[in-house]
């Protein structure tokens, strides 16, 4: 046996810091040996280490590289053949899904090119809104025929310029102003925009698609494109934030929003949108570049503020009706950013909008007073009445600061309304735990309040032609729904003091269901394929709710049926993406468990 020169030890040895004995006829070590273990020799390590020259660390990264292509290969696969997804229907406009291969990702933009160009101010040569009966009615519709789909590759896709052309000029005029969460001057094309902002145009397309078939094909695509270009890529940029908003708004209805609400708020919070953009110590966060926004500045520009907002309205929104997530935190910096959106004059509807989030803050600030009333021993002792007298004060000084010009906006006012009956509420709540302490005249008083408010949103709708529906997002659907459910609740509340009847005689719940139903199923007679129309389905919804009422509000009136005389149960009219089978706004206004 012979002892290893210095520095030439076995790594074992080496690491235990024990002599390194070479065993005779044997490249093992004596240590190595007793105690089995695999001997390496020193030479070979050091060798290896020699090589790490900036040659060999090239090459290594290539290798590293070739490996991750080869991974996200095998997770998307390389050669998909074309989807084919067969003719939908004949009115809708068609979209061309064509090969991405010369279009251009939103993964792949550079930081810089990521603002969308806007105006200066609001008096920039706008069109006035076109007649929506000309965007979404029969005449546009029938215009052509959706053929088939054609995916040529895995995810996205890029319409003919002429469609995304038209379907742009009708979300800006007829979408946009109902919530404008984001500002696309009328001098941005759709091409200049699909190299800006090229997730938010996709999203652009799915949102103005009148076909229920066509959406929900275009919407798995742009999920599928999403999920691709945030998680798997790792690529976040502030256009999938400003696009998941739109397609939150105005997407299709009732969807699992959960979660694709919950990856806004965490797009938004790693944009630091919501917060300052230097820390206390005065650094600068880097990271802002590698997410997209660009160069990081001590201010954030007005589509960020924009964004933010439009992340808590959404948020706050779905939080309270779906009962299963939590809304996005009110920070001090989000006052400023609404204070700047209020004095901003680079849109015409920035006004509207902001009112529309301090309606929405006011929601969420009497929702969190409830709670905090509602802690079983820990109850507030401060009396219910105090906490209503402090939100009407915010709510008429909102109303007062609503200008003649947007008192003429249906999705405002329909806000305004919907706040109020939210409100008062909290008078005859179907959950006893969430009863206040309010009696006597101001009991009343609240229970009139909410019926009045009510029946102000009602008499809104129908000013709308149903073909106004189209335009509308989310929130005002979920608003009239819930509308109607509080005049059903007011219509058969219990109590001594309350005549049912003069609510029935101030606004027949029965007659409301049948003059929308029927203002809707004229537009049926128009439509060539009414099955896949989303008017339609709204339609059926309206059926569903009316079968559920009519047992208490009409009791005399036969059960409704189909051509074979069998019976038509509100399930049946329903349509399965209104799944209300567990969500919490049933309990909240209908008194139902979900389980």
């Amino acid at each position: 046996m012979t002892e290893s020169t210095y520095g030439r030890a076995c790594g074992h040895c080496f690491k235990s810091k024990s002599k390194c004995v070479i065993r005779s006829g044997n490249e093992s070590c004596e240590r190595c040996h007793r105690l089995r273990k695999q001997c390496s020799p020193a030479d070979s390590i050091r060798k290896r280490n020699s090589q790490n020259s900036s040659a060999a660390r090239t090459a290594k990264l290539e290798e590293k590289l070739d490996g991750i292509v080869s991974l996200l290969q095998s997770v998307t696969g390389t050669t998909i053949p074309p989807t084919h997804i067969p003719a939908l229907s004949s009115h809708v406009p068609a979209l061309a899904l064509l090969n991405t291969g010369d279009s251009t990702s939103s993964s792949s933009q550079p930081a810089d090119s990521m603002s969308t160009p806007v105006s200066s101010s609001a008096d920039e040569s706008e069109p006035q809104h076109s007649n929506i009966a000309a965007s979404f009615g029969p005449a546009a519709l029938n215009k052509t025929r959706l053929d088939s789909l054609h995916v040529e590759t895995p995810f996205g896709y890029k319409p003919r310029p002429d469609e995304a052309e038209s379907r742009l000029t009708v979300f800006r005029s007829e979408l946009l102003p109902n919530f404008a969460c984001v500002h696309l001057p009328f001098a941005v094309s759709a091409n200049e925009l699909r190299q800006s902002r090229p997730f938010l145009l996709q999203c652009i397309m799915v949102v103005t698609s009148t076909s229920v078939q066509e959406k929900n094909l275009l919407s798995t695509d742009l999920v599928k494109t999403l999920t691709h270009e945030v998680f798997i890529l790792n690529q976040g940029h502030f256009d999938h934030l400003v696009g998941l908003l739109i397609f939150l708004a105005w997407g299709n209805d009732f969807g699992n929003k959960n979660h694709l609400v919950q990856l806004a708020m965490s797009l938004a919070q790693d944009l630091r949108l919501n917060r300052p953009l230097i820390d206390e110590g005065g650094h600068k966060f880097a990271r802002l570049v590698a997410c997209g926004v660009g160069t990081p500045t001590e201010t954030h520009s007005l589509e960020h503020r924009r964004a933010v907002l439009g992340c808590f309205f959404i948020s706050s929104l779905v939080s309270s009706f779906f009962g299963r997530i939590d809304p996005m935190q009110w920070t001090p910096l989000m006052d400023e950013h609404l204070r700047t959106i209020e004095e901003s004059k680079e849109c015409l509807n920035d006004e509207g909008f902001a009112i529309q989030i301090r309606l929405q803050l006011l929601l969420h600030r009497s929702y969190q007073m409830r709670d905090f009333e509602c802690e079983g021993s820990q109850r507030s002792k401060m009396p219910s009445g105090f906490y209503l007298k402090a939100l009407r004060s915010q709510l008429h000084d909102i109303k007062a600061s609503i200008s003649p010009r947007l008192q003429q906006e249906f999705s405002l006012m329909a806000g305004f309304h919907y706040t109020e009956v939210s409100i008062h509420e909290r008078a005859y709540p179907a959950d006893a735990a969430l009863s206040c302490n309010m009696t006597g005249p101001q009991h009343m008083q609240c229970l009139c309040a909410c019926l009045e408010a009510a029946k102000s949103f009602v008499d809104l709708t129908f000013m709308m032609p149903p073909v106004r529906w189209l335009g509308m997002p989310l929130h005002f659907r979920i608003q009239f729904m819930r509308c109607l459910v509080a005049l059903y609740r007011l219509s058969v509340h219990e109590d001594p003091a309350w005549d049912k009847e003069a609510v029935r005689n101030t606004i027949d719940l029965m007659a409301v269901f049948d003059h929308i139903i029927t203002s809707m199923e004229q537009r049926s007679a128009e439509i060539g394929n009414p099955d896949d129309d989303m008017i339609i389905h709204l339609c059926k919804v309206m059926k569903g709710f009316r079968a559920f009422c009519a047992p208490k509000l009409a009791p005399d009136e036969p059960p409704l049926g189909n051509s074979d005389g069998q019976v038509i149960g509100e399930d049946d009219l329903i349509p399965e993406f209104m799944d209300f089978a567990d969500d919490a706004w049933l309990l909240d206004v209908l008194g139902w468990s979900a389980y």
